[in-house]
């Protein structure tokens, strides 16, 4: 199995549903998506900056004599130090997966981009360049949520909402941008689309190039596109069978683990998209049978 990337970051700000999108990439086989990590990368991107003004002929072309206070920028060099990045950065991220051969696709989520947008020197396009350097062949996934959902989720509904507001929207368009200059490694998508299934969702695996769950009645992954329009063709002779329900029965999609935002409810999906009832009937997660969480479950949060 080959996918399109070798790393894939999931790019957003905090209440965004980013866990959601997380637990569901880690379905994929062959792909793990850890989560936070306090940023700790743009650490790495201020010392990389750091070596660039270092190594710049301003320096570096003075400082071959020992007595320069210089001496010796000249002989920094900067593949050495992203080559040790790459290799630290990915050690530290599969940590108990390392060495794993079936892993053909790391990368983590990260919700710490406000700050570093708004209070850093450095641009996020900068940064997200950087990352690039340090991650072979990465995807970026930016997600974003419906505003007014965001304002009243977690800490944000105690923070003054013109203020996040244009924070939250500021980064968005950085977001934007960022897609729009980059189109061959980016993908943008809500949790809206998300949790309806739209067509963007689908989109989205065939972005990644990633296949999700098997099937309970035959052997093999099946590509979640496929999957789409298949369940949707079925679903026209199903009927509105438990609709509203989930799929409370032996036959669904599990994912492992539990998400930390307590459930709310989901509008009704539009026409195009699939109800969690059609996604999960007769399908079970491609990693293992553990007890979890169902899909229809996670997209209620």
């Amino acid at each position: 199995m080959s996918l399109n990337f070798e790393s894939i970051l999931i790019i957003t700000y905090g209440r965004s549903g980013s866990t959601l999108l997380q637990g569901m990439l880690n379905e994929i086989e062959g792909v793990i998506i850890r989560g936070e990590n306090s940023n700790f990368i743009a650490g790495l991107y201020e010392a990389y900056r750091n070596l660039e003004i270092a190594t710049s002929p301003e320096y570096a072309q003075k400082s071959n004599a020992p007595t320069h206070p210089w001496y010796g920028a000249g002989l920094l060099d900067l593949d050495v130090f992203l080559t040790h990045c790459q290799n630290m950065v990915r050690e530290l991220l599969l940590a108990d997966r390392q060495g794993d051969d079936s892993i053909i696709c790391y990368g983590f989520k990260e919700i710490r981009y406000l700050d570093f947008y708004f209070k850093s020197e450095y641009s996020l396009a900068g940064y997200l360049d950087f990352l690039a350097k340090i991650f072979p062949n990465v995807g970026f996934i930016f997600n974003v949520r419906n505003l007014d959902d965001v304002l009243k989720s977690g800490w944000w509904a105690t923070t003054n909402p013109a203020d996040t507001s244009e924070k939250i929207l500021g980064l968005e368009q950085a977001f934007k941008l960022y897609v729009q200059n980059n189109p061959n490694n980016t993908f943008l998508i809500s949790h809206e689309d998300i949790v309806q299934k739209s067509d963007k969702l689908r989109d989205l695996f065939l972005f990644i190039g990633g296949r999700i769950w098997r099937s309970r009645s035959r052997s093999g992954s099946v590509d979640f596109p496929q999957l789409l329009k298949s369940k949707r063709r079925s679903g026209n002779r199903q009927g509105e069978r438990g609709r509203g329900t989930g799929d409370r029965g032996n036959n669904r999609a599990v994912y492992p683990g539990a998400l930390p935002c307590a459930p709310t409810p989901v509008g009704e999906a539009s026409a195009n998209a699939l109800t969690p009832e059609l996604l999960t009937s007769d399908l079970t997660t491609s990693k293992n049978d553990a007890p979890g969480i169902s899909f229809a479950e996670m997209t209620r949060s």
